[in-house]
């Protein structure tokens, strides 16, 4: 009950007035929060073309082109796939599941976290220095989330270790201690 109305037609239209306010103002909150992640984005892949294309420390790339993207590729999809119509019908498609995220390394992040768990922003904003030979794995956080892909890296692990005197972990960033 509000004690600033005398009569129900006031009363509604002030809590219409207090409800719009805050509709704005998480509005304002969530689109401050997206401009910050496009402005970012925007910011990354220009630093990724000046290093890739322009900088005397950089590799100088002059051509642009499929094997030479202007901004790196952090997705790979099945090699059907040859235009953006293509595209966009894989990605609402059964077959969604064969476009998978690249692996690689985020700067001064934390090696231990997941890049590219559901609360990241990484891919968005593109932070990923992202690596075009491997893509990472969804596991998840024990066998049970993801019985077939812990099963085989079991063995495989276990066959490297018969076949080899010693094995080198690489390339494991963000990977939890308990699946290296």
């Amino acid at each position: 009950c509000r004690s600033d109305c005398f009569d129900e037609d006031t009363r509604l239209r002030r809590c219409l007035e207090e409800f719009k306010l805050c509709l704005e103002k998480l509005n304002k909150e969530l689109l401050d929060k997206i401009q910050d992640h496009l402005q970012a984005a925007v910011e990354n892949s220009i630093a990724g073309i000046r290093y890739f294309r322009v900088q005397s420390d950089g590799p100088r790339i002059k051509q642009v082109s499929l094997k030479n993207p202007l901004v790196p590729r952090y997705f790979t999809e099945p090699d059907t796939v040859s235009d953006i119509a293509q595209r966009d019908r894989l990605m609402y498609s059964p077959e969604a599941c064969l476009v998978m995220a690249h692996n690689g390394w985020v700067m001064s992040d934390d090696p231990l976290r997941n890049f590219a768990a559901s609360d990241s922003n990484v891919y968005l904003r593109r932070e990923l220095i992202a690596w075009g030979d491997s893509v990472k794995l969804r596991y998840g956080n024990k066998p049970d989330d993801c019985p077939f892909l812990w099963k085989h890296m079991l063995e495989y692990v276990e066959q490297t270790a018969r076949t080899f005197d010693g094995i080198r972990l690489d390339n494991c960033h963000s990977t939890p201690i308990a699946v290296a």
